[in-house]
């Protein structure tokens, strides 16, 4: 069958079968997809891959909290079944082929599928029933803590070309990791919480912020910045340094400090001008776009020579220079 007819034949036996087993690779939101989560009563098992963070979020979303509706856990290998087992009484039909629970594996791409029917206790679908119950252990149940992560990762991801696995609860560190307070709390409540800490001083941090917005209001490029300026945003001013241009009286490291990043702080010593392009690409106002972004990584990456060698660098976009 090719992907349309059997996005047909899903949907008749979604809506006509008692007993609904699926084990696919990835999944999206279409129609076909509506009638699945409205036939919860007959799952006996619905796992949905999520590698590479290729499944739609709002499709996890549709099965929080169903019974016997799971994501795979992470494991080495892609996940990569399609597999559509139905059952009522005792006659079975199944579908096993390359299309996906997507929009594209069940209308446009151009799949290849292999519909059966007959009896239950045929040998062909023993063997179908025996490779869905292989998936077992990896069988993770979709809550709202998860799925809401998993948007999260999902839509980080949408910028890379081929992006990793998300991460997902009971993987320890990596889970806390992603999920953590300070990653996941709007900014309104990040900015109260800062200004209540205990144990970090709120008003030198601010304070150090005006220092920088006044350094960076002189010059249009960090170029031009004074040596001991330079050293000050990147956190590795030093006391003496820091008095002997009239920059003391501030903790140059509240923001981070780069002073455990030998290179860098040697890039900034030398008064590396392709890292000075590449920060002068970073906007101080508004929104930052991908131009920018691009150019920024070009400028960073540019191999550092002797720093007296002229660069040839790309015209930073917006910029005349």
């Amino acid at each position: 069958m090719d992907a349309k007819s059997t996005a047909r034949r899903l949907s008749a036996l979604i809506e006509g079968q008692d007993r609904i087993s699926i084990a696919v690779a990835w999944g999206g939101i279409m129609p076909l997809a509506e009638t699945l989560p409205a036939n919860r009563n007959k799952y006996e098992s619905v796992l949905l891959g999520v590698d590479f963070s290729a499944t739609d979020p709002d499709l996890i979303d549709c099965f929080v909290d169903i019974p016997n509706a799971f994501v795979a856990k992470n494991r080495p290998g892609c996940f990569h079944p399609k597999i559509f087992y139905f059952q009522s009484g005792t006659k079975a039909e199944t579908i096993v082929g390359s299309a996906n629970f997507t929009k594209g594996g069940l209308g446009p791409n151009l799949e290849a599928s292999v519909y059966v029917k007959g009896a239950a206790n045929d040998p062909f679908f023993e063997q179908v029933r025996q490779q869905l119950d292989l998936y077992k252990p990896l069988r993770l149940p979709i809550t709202q803590p998860l799925a809401d992560s998993y948007r999260r990762q999902s839509k980080a991801a949408d910028s890379t070309p081929r992006p990793k696995n998300p991460v997902l609860p009971g993987e320890g560190k990596d889970w806390k990791g992603v999920n953590s307070p300070l990653g996941i709390m709007p900014w309104t409540e990040f900015a109260k919480l800062a200004r209540q800490d205990l144990h970090h001083d709120f008003t030198k941090r601010m304070k150090l912020v005006r220092a920088f917005q006044q350094i960076f209001s002189k010059t249009r490029s960090f170029a031009n910045l004074s040596a001991a300026e330079a050293n000050g945003v990147a956190g590795v001013l030093g006391r003496v340094e820091a008095e002997g241009a009239g920059l003391d009286g501030l903790d140059w490291g509240w923001f981070g400090s780069m002073g455990g990043a030998g290179t860098f702080a040697e890039l900034i010593g030398l008064e590396d001008q392709a890292l000075a392009a590449a920060l002068d690409a970073i906007p101080k106002r508004g929104d930052l776009t991908k131009a920018q972004f691009d150019y920024y990584v070009a400028a960073f990456t540019t191999p550092s020579r002797d720093p007296r060698e002229p660069r040839v660098l790309l015209r930073q976009p917006g910029s005349s220079r």
